[in-house]
């Protein structure tokens, strides 16, 4: 049995012959500040902005250890309104000066990381799951979040379903029907 968890790239899809999508989801980009450990303290909890100053995407803000924060947006490729700027930097500048959350942030922070981006491919869709000997896990699978662009838990999640499923399955090899 092969496991195809190659993330959002369209090419191992192709070639294994189960990709029904070429074009990803959409797109995000993230980077990481740091702000001084008793402002961080203010932050407990994941924030995701749908503003319209970043809609049909959306921009988020969450701690992280050792008071810093990922700061990232995100846009669809399949919205029925466009977004109003296609260019992560440019957006993701967008939702750090209007969203108040981020401003404030970004007020007390300095980058400790690049803006970095990605492709993700959502809404189980984009590829066949499965085929005679091969399973599709993760994000080639499309199982990262639309809402939220978190791909990583249930990437871990197919995973274990996948081994479990081989392990069983290999259970009744060899046994006998009757």
């Amino acid at each position: 049995v092969t496991l195809l968890a190659t993330g959002a790239a369209a090419e191992p899809l192709k070639r294994f012959g189960v990709c029904l999508r070429v074009s990803p989801s959409a797109t995000a980009a993230r980077m990481y500040v740091r702000t001084d450990e008793r402002f961080s303290h203010a932050f407990t909890h994941l924030c995701i902005s749908y503003d319209t100053a970043v809609c049909p995407g959306y921009g988020w803000i969450f701690p992280a250890p050792g008071a810093t924060f990922n700061v990232g947006v995100s846009y669809f490729y399949d919205a029925k309104i466009p977004p109003p700027e296609k260019n992560l930097r440019k957006l993701l500048t967008r939702f750090l000066s209007t969203f108040p959350v981020a401003a404030d942030v970004m007020r007390h922070a300095t980058s400790v990381t690049e803006l970095k981006g990605a492709p993700l491919r959502t809404g189980l869709s984009g590829s066949a799951l499965s085929r005679p000997g091969l399973l599709v896990l993760g994000e080639a699978a499309g199982l990262t979040y639309s809402f939220s662009g978190e791909g990583i838990g249930k990437a871990l999640e197919s995973g274990i379903i996948a081994a479990e499923t081989i392990i069983e399955c290999g259970r009744g090899i060899g046994s006998s029907a009757n």
